[in-house]
This record gives structure tokens, sequence and C-alpha cells, in this order.
């Protein structure tokens, strides 16, 4: 709003401008543009909210939420993939020695929603081994384990406890 008003301005106005009418202009324009993009991507925007996640031996059960349109009402859906339907799954690690959390990046083979097609979820804030032990025995049996687990795993010299819960839930 504040480029586009400046934009409009009578180029004439001693107080109000010091310096090259043009350059002020081109700043101005710059403004409007970006702006404007920014308005568009938040009116086009789904507004899509995850609010549960659940991990079986079978795959992954979905609730989200989103916004079809900008005044309309939140629409709640719940979707289940089986591991057919996934493209792939992931597990990241902090950015450096220090970032201990531990993060699950799932990419679907469909979009989930109106955009998304991958998702992270945050396992642990530190290198917790029950609760990634818990996810690891739920997930495809092709799925690489991460290597600090494989290091405790050849240390214990056995293989990890096996949990009683067959889901892994996550809560947003």
């Amino acid at each position: 709003m504040a480029g586009g008003s400046f934009y409009f301005l009578n180029a004439r106005s001693p107080y109000l401008f010091f310096g090259n009418f043009e350059s002020i202009r081109i700043v101005s324009l710059t403004a409007l543009i970006g702006g404007a993009v920014v308005m568009t991507r938040a009116l086009v925007s789904d507004l899509m909210i995850l609010h549960h996640l659940r991990i079986s031996k079978s795959g992954i059960q979905i609730m989200w939420s989103y916004v079809p349109q900008l005044y309309g009402a939140r629409v709640n859906i719940e979707d289940v993939f089986l591991w057919n339907d996934i493209d792939s799954v992931a597990w990241l690690e902090g950015e450096n020695e220090l970032d201990l959390t531990q993060h699950l990046r799932i990419r679907f083979k469909e979009k989930v929603g109106f955009r998304k097609k991958e998702i992270k979820i945050l396992v642990s804030d530190d290198r917790d081994a029950n609760r990634c032990y818990e996810l690891l025995s739920l997930l495809p049996d092709s799925f690489v384990v991460p290597e600090w687990v494989a290091v405790i795993r050849k240390e214990n010299h056995q293989n990890p406890p096996h949990h009683g819960n067959d889901v892994f839930t996550v809560n947003f």
C-alpha cells in the first residue's frame, strides 16, 4: 500500500522527497509489486494445518484441516496412506554436532491437501533411543537405520528392545 501511494504522489511536492524522484518511484514500484505477490500468495494459500499423525506397521494416518476459501469454514480430513502410497521416508538429524534433534521426512507419491507433497515430523529433541527405537520398529524393513542407532546396536551386540506399542503417534 505504501509503495502504491508513493508511486502515485505528485513529483513536484518539495516537502515529501529529497533527491531524484525517479529512484523513489522505482523503489515504490518494487514495494508495490512485492506486496502484491505476498497478498496473492496469502489469498490462494490452502491454510493446511497438521493435527495428528499416527505411524503403524501398515502405513500412516494423518489428521489435518484446511480452509478452502479465505472466509470459509475449516474442513477436517483424515487420510490413510499405506507404505506403497509413500514415495520415500528419510531420517534427518540436526545440522551440526550440537543439534541432536531427530526428524522423519515423509514424501508422498501424490499431494496431500493442495500443495504438500512432503511432511517433516519431530521424532525427538535429542537422541532418545527408546523413542527412536519405537518408531524404527514400525517403519518398513527396507528403511535405512540411522548411523548412530547402528553403532548403539553394535556396541550392545543385541537388537533394540521390542516395544509393545503398535502405533507411533505425533501430535502437533
